[in-house]
């Protein structure tokens, strides 16, 4: 159940207070969570729940990408969750990077994400479409880390920016 917390001032989001940081964030209202049968918020959880990185990534990235899972998870009683964990997608994205550089001992000049990126394609870790996708997280992960208002992503953008970087980091470990 829903429950109908009045959402406050020029925020346009659920302002946190102890009456309801234990209840679904109303801006979930009309929204579909999963087409899955029953309680959507357990059906949201439960398609974030489908989605893993390979057992052949790094446990200390699957670890992080648990944690950024579970910040979409909690959307469901704090929508701007979903900005949250979807730009801690993108760090788990670029620490992907940075231990697979590590890992082929690239130069140590290399310290931004965007030349660890070049690097691993000229090396041919991953072909120039590859390329393009990683710079695409990247450019994801700088509008997050450096805002100008808070992001309000809507479900479905926030689950397909997991799933391809999901797909990137699996392919960067295989």
């Amino acid at each position: 159940m829903i429950h109908e917390t009045a959402m406050t001032d020029e925020f346009g989001f659920k302002r946190l207070s102890v009456d309801n940081w234990m209840t679904i964030d109303p801006i979930w209202n009309g929204t579909l969570m999963s087409n899955r049968p029953g309680d959507p918020a357990s059906g949201w959880v439960a398609e974030l729940e489908e989605v893993n990185l390979s057992t052949s990534v790094p446990v200390e990235l699957r670890k992080l990408f648990a944690v950024a899972r579970a910040a979409l998870a909690y959307s469901v009683v704090y929508y701007p969750f979903l900005a949250l964990g979807s730009e801690q997608m993108t760090r788990v994205a670029e620490r992907a990077v940075a231990l697979k550089c590590s890992m082929m001992q690239a130069p140590a000049k290399l310290k931004r994400f965007a030349d660890r990126i070049d690097w691993l394609v000229g090396t041919g870790v991953f072909d120039e479409e590859a390329q393009q996708r990683w710079h695409s997280v990247r450019h994801i992960r700088n509008e997050g880390a450096h805002p100008e208002n808070q992001t309000i992503l809507n479900p479905a953008l926030a689950l397909t920016t997991m799933e391809i970087i999901v797909e990137l980091i699996d392919d960067l470990f295989r």
